[in-house]
């Protein structure tokens, strides 16, 4: 029995370790993305305090829709929340907050080492005992009556004499707890070391898995970089018409939450869990004005959709919880293009341009029926811009996020600066960007890499472009908009997250998780809200 409940209590504590290196490994080795809350349930009720659960889902990439659970108040349903999971298995998630993670990696440490102490006390056996001898440590020679007994001296001569007992060497583990505390201490760290590499296993191997799905890239000159070219090289390109696109490069940009289309717009709504009679998620059409709005197709048809709208002639292109879709226009023929978790899109021309997230933002293209997908680029990639002088232009990660360019194909990839790049827009002719060695800075500079002009000193984290002036998040959280000298400057909304442009207006979506936009004029003036 001893052996047994040892047995017992030993799987538990290593149980409890697995669920503390999850813990661990989900904040060290897991992915970083956005969920966002569906409903809030109370979890405890007093007379005076009450504890809200937020209950979220988010798109796990190739593994669907995942959930979670974290604690919350009331009125948080529609709301946003960055989590880290791990990608080979999405259940194991959590907010990405340190303290938060860190309760939970206490949690079960605390129940998994005195777990892995008492089983490592039973299986020490207290000590040795030789032959004859008694279980006990020390024999207690006092009667139960308080006198000691006594024997006479003829009792002794006729009791036999005691049996030789082998000498079985020293005592060992007379006590017990030294050595199981070692023993844990030996367990815990074994337990959560070889968790830990199971885990990185698992991710390790779900990434090549992932990757080797994916279509083969084109022929590029070398799987290597090239060498950094001098910064007198090269020489710009002439322009080239425009392309047809699902959205104005700004928009782009500003991830294209909005797709506007004429005197309209499409916006996706989210399933509303405080309001019954709100309209059903899905992919609708407004006037301009907010008005007039239309469900395109079947209800719950396009539920689920994350941003990226962009109209292009007949259909509407979307990036949804499980990837890219299209539908057209009067709600018919939806088709799933592919199930890839994208960060971002870009339809241009015949063409659909978008980062492969579980491949740390590839860029990869397909036409615009799905066919025919290719990598471009095996580099990790952060801001990215399909510009219309028939380049693409993006912030290689692999290279310290220095600004790299190469052909709508893939071919002729070159850095053009050494400049690390946080925000891209190529816009006017020039390449405008927010400079990570300067803090973020707003720069402009030629399609060439050269002639590099700070333009705003503040720290920008949004742009976009418009009739001859730039249009900028400063650190304030004001969106304010200036000339490419830097001149004219000014305030036009107090508070900004992301902002469209479209119709000489703009919208602007002041908060990451706000459910209403503003309409403005392009100086900001007569403003209302959008309540969709």
């Amino acid at each position: 029995m001893r052996f047994i409940g040892g047995l017992i209590l030993l799987l538990l504590a290593i149980l409890a370790f697995h669920w503390c290196a999850g813990e661990i490994a989900i904040q060290n080795l897991g992915s970083e993305t956005r969920a966002r809350v569906t409903r809030v349930t109370r979890s405890f009720s007093m007379r005076v305090r009450s504890s809200y659960s937020a209950h979220y889902e988010f798109d796990a990439r190739e593994q669907g829709t995942a959930y979670g659970t974290f604690p919350s108040h009331r009125g948080a349903e529609g709301s946003g929340v960055t989590i880290r999971y791990l990608r080979h298995d999405p259940s194991w998630n959590t907010p990405k907050a340190s303290w938060y993670a860190g309760l939970w990696m206490a949690f079960y440490g605390a129940l998994a080492w005195p777990l892995a102490l008492w089983s490592a006390r039973t299986f020490l056996f207290r000590r040795i005992h030789r032959l004859g001898e008694p279980e006990d440590e020390e024999e207690d020679d006092t009667a139960t009556d308080g006198t000691s007994e006594k024997t006479s001296p003829a009792e002794a001569q006729a009791a036999p004499a005691p049996a030789p007992v082998a000498d079985l060497g020293p005592v060992p583990f007379r006590n017990r707890w030294p050595a199981a505390f070692l023993f844990s201490l030996a367990l815990s760290a074994v337990a959560i070391a070889c968790n830990l590499v199971w885990f990185k296993a698992r991710e390790e191997a779900y990434i090549r898995s992932a990757s080797a799905a994916l279509p083969p890239p084109p022929a590029l000159d070398g799987d290597a970089l090239p060498p950094p070219p001098p910064l007198d090289a090269p020489t710009p390109t002439p322009p080239v018409a425009p392309l047809p696109r699902g959205a104005s490069v700004g928009n782009t940009a500003n991830g294209s939450l909005l797709g506007f289309d004429g005197d309209a717009f499409y916006y996706g709504l989210w399933r509303n869990y405080d309001n019954p009679a709100a309209p059903p998620p899905g992919l609708y059409r407004f006037s301009l004005d907010g008005t007039g709005r239309t469900l395109v197709g079947k209800p719950g048809e396009t539920e689920g959709i994350y941003r990226g709208i962009q109209v292009k002639d007949e259909w509407i292109y979307y990036i949804a919880m499980n990837g890219i879709r299209r539908i057209r226009k009067d709600g018919t023929k939806q088709k799933q293009l592919t199930e890839n978790r994208v960060a971002s899109i870009a339809v241009v021309g015949d063409w659909i341009y978008y980062q492969h997230s579980a491949l740390n933002g590839a860029i990869y293209r397909m036409h615009l029926d799905g066919s025919r997908e290719q990598r471009l680029c095996r580099e990790a990639v952060g801001a990215l811009c399909v510009a219309d002088d028939g380049w693409i232009y993006y912030a290689n990660q692999s290279d310290q996020a220095h600004l790299w360019r190469m052909k709508p194909d893939g071919t002729e990839r070159t850095r053009l600066t050494d400049r690390r790049v946080g925000l891209l827009l190529v816009e006017a002719g020039v390449i405008w960007f927010t400079d990570l060695d300067k803090h973020s800075s707003l720069c402009l500079m030629s399609p060439a890499g050269t002639g590099v002009e700070v333009v705003v000193e503040d720290q920008v984290s949004t742009i976009n472009w418009h009739d001859g002036r730039i249009y900028f998040n400063r650190n304030n959280g004001e969106l304010a908009r200036c000339k490419a000298d830097g001149t004219e400057l000014e305030t036009v909304a107090p508070l900004a997250s992301s902002v469209l442009i479209h119709a000489e207006r703009l919208f602007i979506h002041p908060d990451i998780e706000a459910k209403t936009f503003k309409q403005s004029k392009l100086d900001g003036s007569s403003p209302r809200d959008l309540r969709f």
